[in-house]
């Protein structure tokens, strides 16, 4: 009996089954989908308050029915860029059954595939923002007048989307994809994908509240918590949200740490610093799309290499508080040695909320302390930067400047103004403006009232090397150099003339070089096209201004270096210091220029001329006494010079004269020949027209040549004409026309006269011509001689024939 119960009820459960699904087969194969359209836009709508709008739609048979919808649309706010936020070429809904006989939506998986995504702020207000609508649809949207009660519910379970195309302000060039993102909305929502920024791929997951929440609805803060990873960075986020569909009221802890910063370059659209073991603590808070408010963060790096010779080994930047200033705190090394720099920047709170910038940094090196106080006004665009820096040293003394930056970020360089200088190498001060593109360069003014560059190299110069206690036997010292070369060997390197361009004029009172004094020095430096000018550069010296010209030129294989000088009215004897042996006034007109590796190879190629000119002078008997033998030191007394003019146009290295003359007390030298720059040598003819004073006598005439050759540092003077031309002189005088028998070398009657010869000389320019200065010509032969002293002309001859 029990067992035909058992045996009727099972039967009749599974006929009840059976009806049931063929019930439901039936109802699914009959369904028009078209008739919950209205429905399902009116729920959607209802839930975002935006248009919703569907394609193509088509159910797929079973328990779960699968509805595929085709160019599924989500309007934007009004305004937008685009009418749509969402547009979706293929979704597909796997949906609940039994809740559409309520008129509710229950979507148990959201498939979107390839959909284009636009996040924007519209008039203030972000369009991923819902408003569940509170007024009936927008005219145009489909509703059954008898039931508008049902606009229905929306429940959303997990959502996956492939292969998002999103766009926002600020996406990188490359845009971004979401090539994967799986959600799940029940209980509470979460997420996880991965995407590609600009190329750079990004993976993720978070956890939030519930996605009713996220909707629309009331409910307490929103929990967040957000892992990722990207460029080799670990990022993690917790804490709470008032607001989670506009990121209202948030709070959250952060934690990120990166093993390089230059593995964000590509993330962020610009190149970083090689930065290592970066470690950022803290607290952020903040409300929509605005830049978050930092709490209590704490940054810190590893050691890193800056540049060539610069090395980071930690910073540290702490902030207990965003209305308080950060503490900045750097170590690191510049070509080995230490430096720091710390202090305290801020608020940064304030900066974020673009007010201005704090800054008030100290930094040491070298024993030299800098230090850095002002403000930027606008931090978050790089721009307004007004600080002064001021640097101060033991031994260099003090230099400040207000330092204010071109550009966002100094991208367009810095302005130096209210510059001074005040030290034991130089005072004064000035203005410079540092510019970056086309090409770094600077251009300004720099007035000095001093400048010691000879204390600058002693304060520069390397110690000596320490010795050892134990140090070996000192090294016999080495040789002197045999080079008997005046012109040194400079290197004439201009490479880096292409990398910048400059525009300085400059002026210094007092200029101390090589332990001399040089008064009012003031020039123009002008650098461009790899061409570096000094033009004009002009020097007060002890004995008068003298004005040069210096041009270098990089752009050929071989560099090229001109070199002018102009002098006018120069005091010698002052030129040359005190015990100078020549005295008068001098005037100079130089201008070489050729190419070469370094300033010999220049000389030996230079080509142009070297003029010289002196008035009113005179020679001392030191000079001369050095210049005659011992047995002729009788003859050396203070000469007269009215005039002396040298001339020589040099063409690839050899310096032809054009004139040499030289009108004095003793009477005129001319000259003629040749001055190498290649090999330092002489090739002279000097024609002499002199009359030597002779005590006891009306003076011995030499009119003879005199042959000099030889290099320029030991030149040879081959006196056996002049020998000759004295004995000559002297014969005539004993008995007139012996000379002549006896074959004195007579030296043409014309010479030149200091009018022609200094015109020569200045190039052609005007200038003052004395009187001659040369014994007036020869007595004729009825006038009675002076009587004639003959050992001290014995002793003369003497002394020449055996120098």
């Amino acid at each position: 009996m029990a067992a035909r119960v058992i045996r009727r009820v099972a039967i009749g459960a599974a006929a009840l089954v059976v009806l049931l699904l063929g019930g439901v087969a039936a109802f699914l194969a009959t369904l028009d989908i078209e008739r919950f359209r209205p429905r399902i836009q009116a729920a959607a709508q209802a839930t975002t308050g935006r248009a919703v709008t569907f394609g193509a739609m088509r159910l797929g048979l079973g328990l779960t029915p699968r509805i595929t919808v085709r160019d599924a649309r989500l309007a934007n706010l009004p305004g937008g860029t685009r009418p749509h936020m969402l547009e979706v070429g293929e979704a597909e809904l796997d949906v609940a059954l039994l809740p559409l006989f309520g008129g509710n939506i229950a979507i148990r998986r959201l498939v979107l595939k390839a959909p284009d995504i636009l996040l924007e702020m519209v008039n203030g207000e972000p369009n991923w923002r819902f408003s569940p609508a509170t007024a009936p649809p927008a005219a145009g949207t489909p509703t059954t007048p008898a039931e508008p009660r049902r606009a229905g519910t929306l429940e959303i379970g997990t959502v996956e989307v492939r292969d998002a195309r999103l766009g926002f302000p600020g996406a990188p060039a490359g845009g971004v994809t979401l090539t994967t993102l799986d959600a799940s909305g029940r209980g509470n929502l979460s997420l996880r994908g991965a995407l590609l920024w600009g190329g750079v791929p990004v993976s993720f997951d978070a956890e939030g509240g519930p996605l009713a929440r996220l909707l629309g609805a009331a409910g307490p803060a929103w929990p967040l918590r957000v892992r990722a990873e990207l460029g080799g960075a670990r990022l993690t986020a917790q804490g709470t949200m008032r607001e989670p569909r506009g990121l209202l009221g948030y709070t959250l802890d952060i934690s990120a740490e990166a093993a390089s910063l230059e593995g964000l370059s590509t993330l962020l659209g610009q190149r970083l610093p090689p930065l290592t073991g970066i470690a950022l603590r803290g607290r952020v808070a903040g409300s929509g799309l605005g830049l978050p408010v930092p709490e209590a963060m704490t940054l810190t790096l590893g050691a890193a290499t800056l540049a060539p010779g610069l090395a980071l080994a930690r910073l540290e930047v702490a902030m207990p508080a965003a209305a308080e200033p950060a503490r900045i705190s750097v170590a690191g090394s510049r070509d080995g040695q230490a430096f720091t720099l710390g202090g305290t920047m801020g608020p940064l709170g304030a900066a974020l909320a673009g007010q201005p910038l704090g800054l008030d940094l100290t930094g040491e090196h070298l024993g030299h302390a800098v230090t850095v106080q002002g403000q930027v006004a606008q931090p978050l665009a790089g721009s307004g930067v007004d600080v002064v820096v001021t640097g101060r040293s033991p031994a260099f003394g003090q230099a400040r400047a207000r330092l204010a930056g071109r550009g966002a970020f100094f991208a367009e360089g810095a302005m130096l103004s209210d510059i001074t200088l005040e030290g034991p190498i130089a005072t004064g001060g000035g203005e410079l403006v540092l510019t970056r593109a086309p090409v770094a360069g600077v251009t300004g003014r720099l007035a000095l009232s001093r400048l010691d560059v000879d204390a600058a190299r002693a304060i520069t110069a390397p110690p000596p090397a320490a010795v050892p206690a134990t140090a070996p036997p000192a090294q016999p010292a080495p040789a002197a150099s045999s080079d008997p070369r005046i012109i040194p060997t400079i290197t004439l390197d201009f490479s880096r003339l292409p990398a910048a361009a400059a525009d300085l004029a400059f002026s210094v009172g007092t200029l101390r070089f090589n332990a001399r004094d040089w008064q009012a020095v003031e020039g123009r430096l002008l650098l461009a096209d790899a061409r570096l000018r000094l033009d004009p550069v002009a020097v007060s010296l002890p004995g008068g201004r003298i004005t040069w010209r210096v041009a270098a030129d990089n752009a050929g294989p071989v560099p090229q270096l001109q070199v002018s000088a102009r002098g006018d009215g120069l005091d010698v004897a002052a030129l040359l210091g005190a015990g100078a042996p020549v005295s008068g006034r001098g005037e100079l007109d130089l201008d070489l220029r050729g190419q070469g590796a370094d300033t010999r190879a220049w000389a030996a190629g230079a080509i142009g001329h070297v003029g010289l000119a002196l008035t009113e002078g005179r020679v001392s008997p030191e000079l001369l006494r050095r210049a005659l033998p011992s047995q002729a030191q009788g003859l050396a007394s203070e000469i007269g010079l009215a005039c002396l003019a040298a001339r020589f146009d040099v063409v690839a290295g050899i310096g032809q004269a054009r004139t040499l003359f030289v009108d004095s007390s003793l009477g005129r030298v001319t000259g003629q020949g040749m001055v190498s720059l290649r090999d330092e040598t002489l090739a002279l003819r000097l024609n002499t027209d002199l009359r030597l004073p002779v005590p006891g006598t009306p003076g011995l005439r030499v009119r003879a040549p005199l042959p000099v050759s030889g290099p320029w540092s030991a030149p040879r003077f081959d006196g056996s004409a002049i020998v000759g031309g004295a004995l000559s002189g002297q014969a005539d005088r004993l008995l007139p026309g012996l000379g002549q028998v006896l074959g004195g070398n007579a030296v043409p009657a014309a010479m030149s006269d200091c009018g022609t010869a200094l015109g020569l000389a200045r190039g052609g320019r005007a200038g003052p011509v004395p009187a001659s200065q040369a014994p007036a010509a020869e007595a004729s032969a009825a006038t009675p001689a002076a009587p004639v002293a003959r050992p001290q002309v014995q002793d003369l001859l003497r002394g020449l024939l055996n120098r």
